[in-house]
């Protein structure tokens, strides 16, 4: 299976653009989704035409349905969803185009323990999956470059993943936040999806810090997510003035989002399902010690 990928340097940091490629066997518009049936995991027929609607003109997947532990198999890489393999996926860094336009990849990159509402394909995780996220190091090498895609795709960055102390990437991350979370709601969600998921795959110190950044980009200011002592903010991740101030206000996209850190335990548990064991940290953190400026896999 072929997929042309495409280099960072071929988009705009807005998205979607004249300069955007095509995708192999698709019309001008990357990722746009195609009708074809779909056969979720309980076997019902899906709704054709969704705009989750999982393939893509002359690609073909390979999936096994109604799988235990269907999660691991794909960032262990032996099957692959729709829209390709982990590794394929992890192509797309800076590819904002199928990032933005694709409703068929956030739910394998980040699964979590509600099952998606536009994605059949896709099953929950399980309890007995996310011990596995947890322990496995190949996979928790996999997840925190998943992570580190989708902050790209935010215009954020890790720079420290012992902490998960994350900001801005220099230059340009400011106009990727407004495209990604104010020109496109949508991704305010996947945020959400996001944050249930590292709640229970063992990546739940990067929770706060995200939600901290977040915060101070809406607000300009932090108040409502305490951080850990070991997290530094680093001058250079919050230059400029902060780029979301338009979603203030009642009922915002922070207020959601806060209720995943904000220490109350009935908040935590609603918004990701957690049981007790899933505070076990990755097997990436074994002995990691902070250290500024971290790229790269540990």
């Amino acid at each position: 299976r072929q997929r042309q990928q495409h280099q960072n340097t071929t988009q705009s940091p807005m998205g979607c653009g004249p300069s955007a490629v095509p995708r192999k066997g698709q019309g001008p518009h990357v990722g746009q989704p195609v009708v074809h049936p779909r056969v979720p995991a309980d076997g019902t027929p899906g709704m054709p035409g969704t705009a989750d609607a999982a393939g893509a003109a002359g690609y073909e997947y390979s999936f096994a349905r109604a799988s235990s532990d269907l999660n691991v198999r794909f960032y262990r890489g032996e099957v692959s969803c729709s829209e390709g393999s982990i590794q394929e996926l992890h192509g797309w860094k800076g590819n904002y185009c199928d990032l933005e336009m694709s409703h068929a990849y956030v739910q394998w990159l980040f699964p979590n323990y509600f099952a998606s509402m536009f994605n059949a394909d896709s099953q929950a995780l399980t309890p007995e999956e996310a011990v596995v996220f947890r322990s496995d190091k190949k996979i928790a090498q996999r997840y925190l470059t998943s992570y580190e895609v989708f902050l790209d795709f935010l215009g954020l960055q890790l720079y420290d993943w012992a902490t998960g102390s994350v900001g801005r990437i220099v230059p340009g991350g400011e106009k990727r936040l407004h495209a990604a979370l104010v020109m496109h709601p949508h991704n305010q969600l996947r945020v959400r999806r996001l944050l249930a998921s590292l709640a229970v795959t063992g990546f739940r110190r990067y929770m706060a810090p995200l939600v901290h950044h977040l915060e101070w980009e809406i607000t300009g200011k932090n108040r409502l997510v305490p951080l850990p002592t070991d997290v530094v903010i680093y001058e250079e991740s919050r230059a400029g003035i902060p780029a979301l101030k338009s979603l203030w206000g009642m009922g915002s996209c922070l207020d959601t989002w806060v209720a995943y850190v904000d220490g109350n335990e009935k908040h935590f548990i609603e918004n990701t399902k957690a049981v007790p064991g899933d505070s076990e940290p990755s097997i990436l953190f074994a002995g990691a010690v902070a250290s500024a400026h971290v790229k790269g896999m540990p």
